[in-house]
C-alpha cells in the first residue's frame, strides 16, 4: 500500500505526461517481477544490496566514459576553423 501511495504522488508531482506514463509503467513492471520472482521478506526487490567496490567501479567508469563523450567532441570543435565550418553550412 506504501507504494501506491508513493506512485500517487509522485504523479501528481510530475507535469509532463511521457513521464507520467513512464514512471507508472516502471512501477508496475517491477511489483510484477518482485510477484513473479519475489521471495518473501529478503527477496532482492525489498532490499536491494550493492557491495562498495561495484559502486566504486560504476563510479569510475562512469566519469571516464563522462570525461571522454565530453573532450572527444570538444577536441574536434577545435581542430576545424571557424571560417571552413561556417562555409560547410
Amino acid at each position: 500500500m506504501e507504494s501506491i501511495e508513493i506512485l500517487a504522488v509522485v504523479e501528481s508531482v510530475s507535469n509532463e505526461k511521457g513521464i507520467d506514463e513512464g514512471i507508472i509503467f516502471g512501477a508496475l513492471v517491477l511489483f510484477f517481477i518482485d510477484w513473479k520472482f519475489g521471495q518473501g521478506e529478503d527477496a532482492a526487490l525489498v532490499n536491494p544490496t550493492v557491495d562498495i567496490p561495484i559502486i566504486l567501479i560504476a563510479f569510475v567508469t562512469l566519469v571516464i566514459l563522462g570525461t571522454l563523450i565530453g573532450l572527444i567532441p570538444a577536441h574536434m570543435a577545435t581542430v576545424v576553423k571557424p571560417i571552413e565550418a561556417l562555409r560547410e553550412e
